[in-house]
C-alpha cells in the first residue's frame, strides 16, 4: 500500500475527506465515485496525494457509458431499428453492437450510438447509401414531425400533410391560434377556443432548394 505523504514538504501529517461525487457520460446515467480529498497540515498543499479520485472517475465514466449504450440500443429497437438493420445500414461487422452493450464500445462507436439516438433518421440514410435527396427529404421530414409535435404542445389547431413527388417534397400546414375565450364561464375554466383565420403555409422542398 502506497504510504500517504505531502507531494509537496514529505510530511505524513496529512488529513483526509472524503464526499460521493456523480459522473455521467452524454446520453449516460449519474453513476456515484469516491471523491478524495488530502491536506498537509503541515504545509497546507491540498489535494489527491494518491491520484485515486483519476481511477474512480475513469471506472465512473465506463459505467455510464455502458449503460447509455444499452439505453440508446432499446431506443433504437422500439423505433423499430434492430440490431442486425442497424449494423447493416452502418456497414459494422456483425455483432458489433452485441460486444459495445457488453462494454467494449470505444469513444468513436459511443458517438456514433450519440448521433444515431439524436437523429434516428440518419439510419435510414446510410440504408440508402447516403443518397442525397433521400437523405434532403429525411431531414425535412424529420423537421416536419418535431414542429406538428411542438404545435400540439402549445395547444395550436393545426392541418399539416406531408407528401414526397419524385425528387421533392410538399409540407402543407394550416395553422389557427388558440385562445382564451371572452367567457371561460360559457366553456368550463382553463377552456380555449380557436380564433382568427386559418393561416396556410406551404413549403416544396426539392433537391435545388435544399442543394
Amino acid at each position: 500500500m502506497t504510504e500517504l505523504r505531502c507531494p509537496l514538504c514529505g510530511s505524513q501529517d496529512v488529513a483526509t475527506t472524503e464526499r460521493v461525487a456523480e459522473y455521467n457520460a452524454p446520453m449516460g446515467p449519474s453513476v456515484p465515485y469516491r471523491f478524495v480529498e488530502n491536506e498537509c497540515k503541515a504545509c497546507g498543499e491540498a489535494g489527491d496525494f494518491l491520484a485515486v479520485n483519476d481511477a474512480n472517475i475513469v471506472e465512473a465514466r465506463k459505467q455510464s457509458s455502458v449503460s447509455m449504450v444499452g439505453d440508446v440500443l432499446e431506443r433504437l429497437l422500439r423505433l423499430g431499428r434492430s440490431n442486425a438493420y442497424v449494423e447493416r445500414a452502418l456497414a459494422l461487422p456483425s455483432r458489433t453492437l452485441a460486444r459495445w452493450k457488453a462494454g467494449e464500445c470505444s469513444a468513436a462507436g459511443s458517438t456514433l450510438l450519440r448521433l444515431v439516438a439524436t437523429y434516428p433518421w440518419l439510419v435510414e440514410v446510410a440504408d440508402h447509401r447516403y443518397e442525397a435527396g433521400f437523405a434532403k427529404r429525411a431531414l425535412v421530414g424529420a423537421a416536419a414531425e418535431v414542429l406538428t409535435r411542438n404545435l400540439e404542445q402549445h395547444s395550436v389547431v393545426y392541418d399539416a400533410t406531408v407528401t414526397n413527388a419524385g425528387p421533392e417534397m410538399n409540407i402543407h400546414i394550416q395553422l389557427k391560434q388558440q385562445q382564451p375565450h371572452k367567457n371561460p364561464r360559457a366553456l368550463g375554466a382553463g377552456t380555449t377556443r380557436a380564433a382568427g383565420p386559418f393561416h396556410d403555409v406551404q413549403v416544396v422542398v426539392g433537391e435545388r432548394m435544399l442543394g
